[in-house]
């Protein structure tokens, strides 16, 4: 394979033991940084992740890994699976649905990605002003696309690279793009190895299997 797709947390723990690896864009939505967020009701008494304990909480279906890994390593005690700690773990629909069923008080709480949140304040600003952020996480680096150094010609990365920066100003790409979330690709950042070091301290790569 030529080139990879990763998580920005998952590129942090393999670049870790393959240091060689080199980013050629990273993949953005709207910020270069993702983030997510615990939501709970304005008016209700969850003043702490540890209240939620035996709650009903919520991730929305293709929920990203930011958000999965601040859900599991965040809002639950260290080493206790979302499964065990709440008292129902809901992982189907869609950031609305979940962020719906919080103001209804189906769901006691959800985790969803910050931009989709914005998005839910933006499109839904009464049933937003029900609900409030109880928690964020830090701030993880975005998707990214890497390659290992001799698999391409300098040439044919700087042709990826170019066409992949174009791709957010191309009519025929931006379906594709909204899909998947992403707003556009962008040069690497000359901060992104120091976010993946301070990622990697935040969250470790989990152990083996």
């Amino acid at each position: 394979l030529q080139l990879g797709v990763f998580h920005g947390v998952e590129f942090a723990w393999v670049h870790a033991n393959y240091p060689t690896l080199k980013p050629l864009v990273i993949a953005v939505n709207e910020h270069p940084y993702l983030r997510a967020v615990l939501v709970v009701r304005a008016e209700g008494k969850i003043g702490a992740a540890a209240n939620l304990q035996g709650k009903a909480v919520a991730l929305p279906r293709m929920s990203r890994e930011h958000c999965r890994l601040f859900l599991e390593r965040r809002c639950c005690p260290p080493g206790e699976a979302p499964e065990a700690f709440f008292g129902e773990y809901n992982q189907t629909g869609d950031v609305d649905d979940a962020l719906d069923d919080v103001v209804d008080d189906r769901f006691q709480a959800a985790v969803v990605d910050e931009v989709a949140f914005e998005a839910y304040r933006k499109n839904k600003p009464g049933r937003c002003a029900r609900l409030k952020v109880l928690q964020q996480s830090e701030s993880f680096p975005c998707a990214v696309i890497a390659y290992q150094p001799g698999a391409l010609t300098e040439q044919q990365l700087q042709a990826f690279r170019n066409g992949l920066l174009k791709a957010k100003d191309n009519p025929d790409a931006l379906p594709l793009l909204r899909v998947n979330h992403i707003t556009g690709f962008e040069a690497v950042p000359s901060e992104y190895n120091q976010e993946l070091v301070d990622i990697l301290k935040a969250y470790p790569a989990p152990a083996a299997k």
